[in-house]
């Protein structure tokens, strides 16, 4: 069993980087999409922040090379569910889609992280093709497909936490609801 993940995970990141680098519109893709860590409705209330989110769409998933968070509440927290945020590039507040990264791992990211404190720790080298952690995830199409494409809308694709556990027991989810 850890043999086929293992030759999985070496196919996924072959194909990630195999592809060419995108920004913008991709080759592979009929969407007009910008990558960045998440910054719309909530962010000043959120616990943890995304502060590097580099990804690159290569048709077949997307490849997500280096990403950082920091927990910015005033408790240790001890697990954090991480989504894709997707909005009109001219109106990052209105919030098309809310997708888990991983809806089948519903209880989070298992880490424990003290108030104040970043991780992944340590330089990502500008040259790598991956970094600490990297990982693959669905498609661009796949993600963006409940949308009906609009003529010249373009799209913004953020990372972000969604949902955080601390150490104390309590939870704190994201509402787009809210406020």
């Amino acid at each position: 069993m850890a043999r086929r993940r293992l030759l999985l995970l070496r196919i996924l990141l072959i194909a990630a980087l195999s592809g060419a680098i995108t920004t913008g519109k991709t080759p592979a893709s009929k969407w007009d999409v910008t990558f960045a860590p998440y910054s719309g409705k909530e962010l000043a209330d959120m616990p943890v922040q995304v502060l590097v989110f580099d990804v690159k769409d290569h048709g077949t998933g997307m490849w997500v090379r280096e990403w950082r968070i920091v927990n910015r509440s005033e408790k240790t927290f001890v697990r954090f569910r991480w989504a894709l945020f997707v909005a009109k590039e001219d109106d990052l507040d209105s919030l098309l889609l809310v997708r888990e990264l991983e809806p089948s791992v519903e209880r989070g990211v298992g880490l424990t992280l003290r108030p104040g404190a970043q991780w992944p720790v340590g330089p990502c080298s500008p040259q790598a093709y991956s970094c600490q952690n990297a990982f693959a995830t669905q498609p661009l199409d796949k993600l963006l497909e409940p949308l009906s494409q609009q003529k010249d809308t373009r799209y913004r694709v953020s990372f972000g936490v969604d949902k955080v556990w601390f150490q104390d027991g309590t939870v704190w989810e994201f509402n787009p609801a809210h406020k």
